[in-house]
């Protein structure tokens, strides 16, 4: 991948980020689920829908982080 399409791509991505961050959205967006992960000491887990890979999911500290990045990760598979 080229520099320009490197750049590129982290410039669309950083716009949707700061979208959602003024927005913060409350729900996950609907190819993902969130949901408290016991088994990884109660963290928030983000996957996709109908996913039960153990290496596909992405935890976060908090419920809203992972309900921004369920956003950011499905702007990004667009792309």
């Amino acid at each position: 991948m080229s520099k320009e399409a490197v750049s590129k791509m982290r410039d669309g991505l950083g716009s949707v980020v700061m979208k959602m961050k003024d927005d913060e959205a409350a729900e996950p967006h609907p190819d993902f689920e969130v949901f408290s992960d016991e088994a990884y000491f109660g963290m928030w887990c983000l996957r996709p829908i109908g996913n039960r890979s153990f290496d596909e999911t992405i935890h976060f500290n908090m419920r809203g982080d992972a309900v921004n990045a369920s956003h950011v990760v499905a702007a990004w598979m667009k792309k």
